[in-house]
């Protein structure tokens, strides 16, 4: 017996406890509205409910059981309208840490119950899980990322990422770029240049808009008018009403923080067609007054094991405004990935450079850019290994010092 809970409200911090006892029941789930707990006898009838209103939000789903639905089954046919997703499952030992660790959905582990991935996860994560986010309404919320090394929930977005993005830049063709987006990752940064990448999005949006967050911006970004002219263009090429982070470039060379481009920036945010603003700086202590206080959501930032100057610039002054972190540059341009002269040992690989980055909770996600598919697979074979270990932390900085030189 596979039974559910198809929740169709946000508010439901005050339910959660009673959609999680009403799953445990012997009906095939629940539907939550407003104020009400509704059984349905089948999960069809839940999917129509789910489907009945365009102004519904599916926030998530609770499964308690043992067994797999099948592909053809109600439960799966539901999956795909859904946000996020929290299983419960009797599975135990290696098999279940191992689906733990690639779980495109947030994990409940409560009640002796143990996570169970099915191959349908990977289209519902992004979003809430079934409770509030502890009144949190801007930034990331740490008590709910607590321990978990691959994923962020990130109320701005109304999404919760895979902490590893990709940057299609570096020749990843059009097939990675689906497998990437089709698999665990979820935040893509773009431009109008990838052409593979546009070609992908265009085909996966009308299913999964809800799911992958998007970031792009002008290339150039010294008058309003650039910022106007390339967000629209951006909306109209990818055929979607809103992009979740705009953001301008190389704060100081490519772009200007003039008056005129900030008030067009928070305008593109009031009018719902940027979730985000953002920018990407290289000037460490101006991104640390920027986290301080500015108009700013997000901050792009080089962050690495050669670079971790942001640790004593950045960081400490996130504060209350908590903005999202964006790090890019892992590898230190591949610097990182060459043992420097006089260095006894290995050079890093590029798991551990991701793998270092990831440890730091301040970030919250780190882009990749693959030049092939294997390499992406590689790389996210590496990074599900979880955190580096003290030891493995304390040789990266090391190595890291010796690379910088």
């Amino acid at each position: 017996m596979v039974s559910g809970a198809c929740v169709l409200d946000p508010s439901v911090e005050r339910k959660s406890a009673a959609v999680v006892e009403a799953s445990k029941a012997d009906v095939s789930g629940v539907a939550v509205s407003g104020d009400f707990v509704m059984p349905v006898s089948a999960f069809g009838v839940a999917t129509s409910a789910c489907g009945a209103a365009a102004s519904t939000t599916v926030v998530g789903v609770v499964f308690a059981g043992e067994e797999e639905p099948q592909p053809q089954s109600p439960i799966a046919t539901i999956m795909p309208k859904l946000r996020n997703v929290r299983i419960r499952s009797s599975m135990e030992g290696d098999a279940r840490n191992r689906l733990a660790r690639s779980a495109a959905a947030r994990v409940d582990t409560s009640e002796e119950t143990g996570p169970r991935l099915n191959r349908y996860a990977g289209w519902c994560c992004g979003g809430r899980g079934l409770e509030q986010d502890s009144g949190m309404e801007n930034g990331t919320n740490p008590d709910d990322n607590q321990g978990d090394f691959l994923h962020r929930t990130v109320p701005r977005w109304g999404k919760r990422v895979y902490r590893v993005g990709l940057a299609p830049s570096f020749g990843l063709p059009s097939e990675g770029i689906r497998e990437a987006l089709e698999g665990p990752i979820n935040y893509i940064f773009w431009g109008q240049r990838y052409k593979a990448a546009t070609g992908v999005l265009r085909d996966l949006l009308p299913k999964h808009r809800e799911r992958l967050v998007i970031a792009t911006g002008p290339t150039f970004a010294y008058f309003k008018g650039q910022v106007r002219k390339a967000i629209e263009r951006s909306l109209r090429t990818l055929n979607t009403d809103y992009l979740d982070v705009v953001q301008i470039f190389w704060a100081g060379k490519m772009s200007a923080l003039t008056a005129g481009v900030e008030a067009e920036l928070v305008k593109l945010r009031e009018e719902g067609k940027a979730r985000t603003i953002g920018l990407s700086i290289h000037d460490r202590p101006r991104a640390g007054r920027l986290a301080e206080q500015s108009i700013y959501d997000l901050l792009m930032i080089r962050y690495n094991a050669a670079h971790p100057g942001a640790e004593k610039d950045i960081f400490p002054q996130l504060g209350a405004r908590k903005p999202i972190v964006i790090s890019y540059t892992a590898t230190s341009w591949r610097k990182l990935l060459k043992a420097p002269k006089g260095w006894d040992g290995p050079a890093a690989t590029a798991g551990d450079c991701y793998r270092f980055v990831l440890g730091n909770p301040n970030v919250d996600v780190v882009l990749c850019g693959p030049k092939n598919t294997q390499e992406l697979r590689d790389n996210l074979r590496a990074i599900e290994q979880g955190p580096l270990s003290v030891d493995e932390m304390a040789r990266m900085r090391t190595f890291g010092k010796a690379v910088h030189g």
